[in-house]
């Protein structure tokens, strides 16, 4: 049985916390955002065409 090791996935959080943090500009690898109503049909349909990075879901009020 595979174990999965959550201590690392955490470790990977807080390094990339601080990197933002201290000025990182992740923006250009954020290619997509949808809103919340639209969301899983655009996203499958991005992922599908394997033309995006980070797909974003916003919600909008």
């Amino acid at each position: 049985m595979a174990k999965l090791e959550t201590r690392k996935m955490f470790a990977t959080w807080y390094r990339t916390v601080a990197m933002l943090q201290s000025g990182l500009d992740a923006s250009s690898a954020m290619t997509h955002y949808f809103p919340v109503a639209d969301f899983f049909k655009e996203f499958f349909g991005v992922m599908a065409s394997c033309q995006s990075g980070k797909v974003i879901q916003h919600r909008t009020e």
